[in-house]
This record gives structure tokens, C-alpha cells and sequence, in this order.
């Protein structure tokens, strides 16, 4: 369930959107990939041990409501970057 939030947030440093991110076309942006790609695999590995004891009813409950979350944080984003 959480793969949807962090692959949103990889996403964004990616592409530079993050504070502090460099971004695309720099020399470094290599290196920030491979951080990001690093980054994702530790939570995910995280994440997926900390829900494997929860309740099917809790994971169910959870995973709508992290998908709200990132839907409302990237529309928070792009109104951001429009304004």
C-alpha cells in the first residue's frame, strides 16, 4: 500500500520538485536517483514489516487513506508550482 506515496515522493526528487532536490540535467542527478532508489527500498522494506502485523481491516483502512493523502499532497504541489 505505501509503494504509491514513495514512488510519488521519488518521483519528485527525480525531477527536482523537492527542497534542496538538484534535479534534472546536473551532473549530480545520477547520484540523487540512486539515493532516491535507495531511499524507496529501505521504506518500502520498512513499512512492509511494520503492516505485516497489522489486521487485514487495518491495512484496508490504511491504504485509502495514504492514497487521499498523496492525492492532496501533489495537488498541493502543483497548485505550488502554478502560483
Amino acid at each position: 500500500m505505501p509503494s504509491r506515496a514513495m514512488a510519488c515522493s521519488v518521483s519528485w526528487l527525480r525531477l527536482g520538485a523537492l527542497p534542496g532536490s538538484i534535479g534534472r540535467g546536473s551532473t549530480a542527478a545520477g547520484s540523487i536517483t540512486a539515493a532516491a532508489d535507495r531511499y524507496l527500498q529501505a521504506v518500502l522494506g520498512w513499512s512492509t514489516d511494520a503492516l505485516s502485523g497489522w489486521p487485514e481491516e487495518g491495512r484496508a483502512t490504511f491504504g485509502p487513506l495514504l492514497d487521499r493523502f498523496v492525492e492532496d499532497l501533489t495537488a498541493r504541489h502543483a497548485d505550488l508550482d502554478d502560483s
